[in-house]
């Protein structure tokens, strides 16, 4: 069989491995790949195989067209590029990332405001506890009460929450701008 140049590409790849150093990388047999270097048109799968295995341009293998390598393929498309074609992209891809930033910006605001919300309610509670049961007939329940433990519960998370909420900049909102 002459050897077409989809073969002398094979070859080329090869380099110096054995049929069955190749057999191993593609899991066909290595009689099959034998019949394959020598000539024989191969399946589709040994070819994947083959590209996947070695990390090769299956254009290149198939057509002789583009790099050899799949690692060179973005190198080589940038370089025949045209430079309106890349703006464009960039120009495009710039767009997508404001997109992306607007959103985060009003998820990250939506999330200080319920924070700050939180503390609000939180230091209301802790407030209402705190205070004087006025007209109740009850007296100020002791230490080892349950409600002096709640009270307690509720001043360490409002003093938690207070502490996240003077962490967070104080950032303009999206609409401010």
């Amino acid at each position: 069989m002459a050897l077409t140049p989809l073969h002398v590409r094979l070859h080329d790849a090869a380099g110096d491995r054995t049929f069955r150093a190749l057999s191993a990388m593609t899991g066909a047999n290595h009689e099959t790949v034998r019949r394959y270097m020598q000539g024989a048109s191969p399946s589709v799968e040994f070819i994947a195989a083959f590209c996947d295995g070695l990390g090769l341009n299956a254009n290149w293998l198939l057509t002789g067209r583009g790099p050899m390598k799949t690692s060179e393929i973005r190198p080589d498309a940038l370089s025949r590029a045209n430079p309106t074609e890349l703006l464009s992209a960039t120009a495009g891809n710039m767009e997508k990332l404001d997109e992306r930033v607007d959103r985060l910006e009003v998820f990250v605001s939506t999330m200080e405001s319920r924070v700050r919300a939180s503390v609000v309610r939180e230091a209301e509670i802790a407030a209402s506890q705190r205070a004087p049961q006025t007209g109740s007939g009850l007296s100020d329940p002791g230490p080892h009460e349950p409600f002096h433990a709640e009270s307690k519960a509720a001043r360490h998370a409002s003093g938690r929450a207070r502490r996240i909420v003077d962490a967070l900049p104080d950032r303009p909102r999206p609409d401010d701008r």
